[in-house]
């Protein structure tokens, strides 16, 4: 959608007025009869009235033809913008208006695009909200929501960490990397990023096969005991897994130990700001006890689902350290569409901050 088409709607509503939403109030004035302006602080900005989004959402057809652009400054209120609004709306996204001058994507029907870059694919594309409805033990039936790449089909947490590769380790393309648990999609484009340059493998923990041994091009480890050799690997990346581990400060120590120094673990993890972490595992006299309820996650190679193991809070980095001596960066913090809670992109550096 470019600028012009804005012609022909009745109404433009702005939803949120950091700075985009100002930014494209002063660029939409004269396309458009009339523009509304909500934000979650109300008053007024050049001469508009900013109201708080309304509860009920029936009224927009009093407004004609209309459409609802969302312009948060901070990318991670887009979910809870789009919470707010009946799927039925007609809605589009718009993260930095500055930087496309042509306008802004939208889905239409109720679907949402955010237009960006895809690190890992290498291109600009208009990421789609994706749904997928499966059962997990312990939750039942769910909606797994996504903002996905329809070129590579990459997911936020999966460029979340190329991303965070490319801004505090540029040359990591012709380093050594290994990544536990990736999805086969993340595996091809890991592969597609590294080209003929660099080294990069992949494991999951195969019951069935022997420890450092191979099933096809994946290896068998496990994380609380791996058995690549000390400082043998530049960066270790880990998508979603640390939640899903039993001896998590195990594994912290195991990957220090076979980093290489100046090395990294570049990690996700589902994360909750304001509490402290509870671990639903604990080790009793050396058994394994379950003190939660058992609810499950997705897992790549199998539709059992993964044990969810630990709630890690603000406190991660503590445990971290304690375990490894590694310092911890948070990165940046995402919110899939539709999904409560927050994904954290982490980087707990070996022998030293960034």
């Amino acid at each position: 959608m470019k600028l012009t088409d804005l012609s022909n709607y009745n109404t433009v509503i702005l939803y949120g007025m950091g700075l985009n939403g100002k930014s494209v109030l002063n660029r939409i004035r004269g396309y458009v009869p009339n523009i509304i302006c909500w934000d979650r602080n109300p008053g007024s900005y050049s001469g508009c009235e900013v109201t708080r989004p309304p509860v009920d959402f029936s009224d927009l057809a009093n407004f004609g033809k209309y459409i609802i652009i969302i312009t948060p400054t901070i990318s991670e209120y887009t979910a809870e913008m789009v919470d707010n609004i009946p799927s039925e709306c007609n809605v589009a996204t718009l993260y930095s208006f500055e930087e496309y001058e042509d306008g802004f994507q939208t889905g239409g029907n109720g679907s949402v695009a955010e237009r960006g870059y895809c690190p890992c694919c290498e291109n600009d594309v208009s990421f789609e909200k994706h749904t997928t409805r499966k059962t997990l033990k312990g939750i039942g039936l769910v909606d797994l929501c996504h903002t996905r790449c329809p070129n590579c089909n990459s997911i936020e947490r999966e460029r979340a960490t190329v991303d965070a590769l490319n801004t505090f380790f540029p040359d990591w393309r012709d380093k050594t990397i290994h990544e536990s648990s990736p999805t086969p999609l993340r595996i091809k484009t890991m592969q597609s990023l590294f080209a003929h340059s660099g080294d990069y493998s992949y494991s999951y923990f195969y019951e069935d096969v022997p420890l450092g041994s191979n099933r096809g091009e994946a290896r068998c480890e496990n994380l609380e005991s791996l058995t690549f050799e000390d400082g043998s690997i530049d960066y270790f990346i880990t998508t979603d897994v640390f939640e899903h581990i039993n001896r998590p400060i195990s594994a912290f120590a195991e990957i220090n130990r076979v980093l290489k120094k100046g090395g990294a673990h570049v990690f996700t993890v589902p994360y909750l700001r304001a509490v402290k972490t509870r671990f639903r595992v604990q080790e009793r006299n050396g058994r394994l006890i379950y003190v939660d309820k058992p609810i499950y996650h997705g897992n790549p190679i199998s539709d059992e689902g993964s044990l969810a193991t630990v709630d890690w809070g603000y406190d991660i980095g503590k445990y971290i350290y304690d375990a490894s001596g590694m310092v911890l960066l948070e990165y940046n913090c995402y919110k899939p569409i539709g999904c409560d809670g927050q994904e954290k992109t982490f980087i707990a550096v070996k022998g030293g901050a960034i």
